[in-house]
């Protein structure tokens, strides 16, 4: 700090002021304030000078008064500055207080640089963030998320207004995500997808949530998070469920029509054995020298097609369940966790098990 007279002379100035100046003590005493200001502002700084004496008043410091001095070494420094009337034998001074505004720019500037990284995140992810107040009962939304929900210029919006825009059917699921989260035993993380349907236009669209809720004292207080638009992806695995579900049928049809044909061929010979010596017994039944050997024979001839028939069918079928009856030592519980992940990813993510597994259980022997 320093103080100086009306005619804005330096007749004090402490340590601090001289080391962050780079002056000595004698060579600011007397000095005009002035020739510390940069001379582009010198001008600027004698008409707020003459304002402050005219109309000597407390000015406050980081109150948007700033300064551009010069230190000894000719380099600018940015300085905020707060200005103090002080009044000594019907004499006005003014006493200096000031501090590098550096650090307070740098923050500033790192705090822009960083906000304005996250918008350019936010603009490619597509995403929206959220803050759901639970003690006022009302989200704050930004403007993507105001344009998904349909709205336009709210900056909050009451969580009543907030869910009557979801999906009916999708509502429990994702209020049971929010109640296990604010669960204090719980880690707080939210997640869930739902649609949403957008009131001024109908159009329904997929939304991915992830959140965390922050407790004091215990108490559940708000869920902070960030939403995506998940539409087009859903399409995608919808569309791929389908062409999955059309090549699992034409494998199916391939595997019948090959198996009909393979059993068809297997029979075949069996079956025109039969029907030969089926042949030769109405024959000899019809015919005049009729022989019991011959009947004898063709009937035997029947049943041992016939069996042959029965062989080649239990072969074919026991060839045929060879490569499905391999099994292998599981943990049912992984199993569990893996019919799951093929539920999801075929999908079907609206549906919210809850699992009950017994731990520490023996592998068993299966055919997955």
């Amino acid at each position: 700090m320093l103080l100086a007279d009306g005619s804005g002379r330096i007749v004090w100035i402490n340590d601090a002021a001289q080391h962050l100046l780079g002056y000595q003590k004698p060579e600011l005493t007397g000095l005009a304030f002035e020739m510390l200001v940069t001379p582009r502002y010198r001008k600027q700084y004698r008409y707020y000078q003459k304002l402050f004496f005219n109309k000597p008043a407390k000015r406050a410091l980081n109150a948007g008064n700033e300064l551009v001095a010069l230190n000894y070494e000719g380099k600018e420094l940015l300085l905020d500055i707060s200005l103090s009337p002080i009044k000594v034998k019907q004499q006005v001074y003014v006493l200096m207080v000031f501090s590098a505004a550096k650090r307070r720019l740098d923050a500033e500037e790192a705090l822009r640089a960083s906000e304005e990284r996250l918008r350019l995140a936010k603009q490619a992810a597509d995403l929206g963030i959220f803050d759901y107040d639970f003690k006022r009962n009302i989200v704050y939304w930004d403007e993507q998320m105001r344009k998904l929900w349909g709205k336009q210029s709210e900056k909050t919006v009451s969580y009543e207004e907030f869910v009557a825009a979801i999906h009916p059917e999708d509502r429990a699921a994702r209020q049971a995500a929010i109640d296990k989260a604010m669960d204090p035993a719980s880690t707080g993380e939210f997640k869930a997808q739902y649609r949403i349907i957008n009131p001024s236009n109908g159009v329904e669209r997929w939304i991915s949530a992830r959140g965390r809720v922050y407790f004091e004292d215990g108490y559940p207080r708000r869920l902070i998070g960030i939403t995506r638009d998940i539409t087009e992806q859903k399409k995608s695995q919808k569309k791929l469920q389908v062409q999955r579900g059309e090549t699992e049928n034409i494998l199916k049809q391939q595997v019948a029509v090959r198996t009909a044909s393979a059993i068809a061929h297997e029979l075949n010979q069996p079956l025109a054995a039969i029907s030969a010596y089926s042949e030769v017994v109405l024959h000899a039944l019809n015919s005049d020298n009729f022989s019991a050997t011959n009947l004898k024979r063709a009937l035997e001839g029947c049943v041992e097609q016939t069996q042959r028939a029965g062989r080649s069918l239990h072969e074919l079928l026991a060839f045929l369940q060879k490569g499905e009856l391999v099994t292998e030592r599981a943990n049912l519980n992984d199993v569990i966790h893996e019919a799951l992940n093929i539920v999801y990813d075929d999908g079907y993510g609206r549906f919210h098990p809850v699992l009950y597994l017994e731990q520490n259980l023996p592998d068993v022997q299966c055919n997955r």
